[in-house]
């Protein structure tokens, strides 16, 4: 009761509420606000407009680190085959990938290891990753071209590779401008809300 709101805004603006309620999920925030709601005492749920940015923009970050540790493991891939001749299949349990990669290469690997073939694996797992459509789709039909021989199997790794690293230039340039748009409506957001409770 009369709980002091200062620590839980950016703004840092003193404002004292009758009750306050944390909650971290739905099934908490249902359990909080039924008895409130039920005495039909006003209810606000403040969410926090940098929270809110965070959430909005938590996808597209994800995208993007995930097109960034795919292109340096084909990069590094197509590399191994040169100068060891490994076969691609045995090279996929690298230690050494990033963590959306080294999923991804893992569970390539255990598809191959039930008796799928390398496309068919490669084409299911490309399903689960954190991609935008056109390049996810493109990655996934990939695996289609990765049975031929060392020279095609590595021109094949290179031109995925160019194709993210391209994909990842116009992502950086949009991811910059959707922060920027986020964040000014977030901000907006919470500055009304905050001269609305005044």
């Amino acid at each position: 009761k009369n709980y002091n709101l200062l620590n839980h805004n950016t703004f840092g603006i003193s404002g004292n509420c009758r009750r306050f309620v944390e909650f971290d999920n739905v099934d908490d925030m249902q359990t909080c606000v039924r008895p409130i709601t039920a005495e039909d005492t006003p209810l606000l749920i403040l969410g926090g407009g940098m929270l809110l940015r965070g959430t909005l923009l938590s996808a597209s970050r994800r995208e993007l680190q995930t097109q960034y540790e795919l292109c340096e493991a084909l990069m590094l891939l197509e590399k191994e085959i040169t100068f060891t001749l490994t076969p691609l299949p045995k090279l996929l349990l690298r230690k050494d990938f990033g963590t959306c990669a080294g999923a991804f290469f893992t569970a390539v690997s255990g598809e191959l290891c039930l008796g799928k073939t390398l496309a068919q694996s490669w084409f299911d797992c490309a399903q689960a990753l954190s991609l935008p459509p056109r390049i996810k789709e493109r990655f996934a039909r990939l695996g289609a071209n990765l049975g031929g021989d060392e020279t095609g199997v590595r021109r094949t790794l290179q031109l995925m590779a160019e194709e993210l690293s391209g994909s990842i230039g116009t992502q950086e340039r949009a991811q910059r401008e959707r922060e920027r748009l986020t964040t000014v409506l977030c901000l907006s957001a919470s500055l009304m809300l905050v001269l609305v409770l005044l």
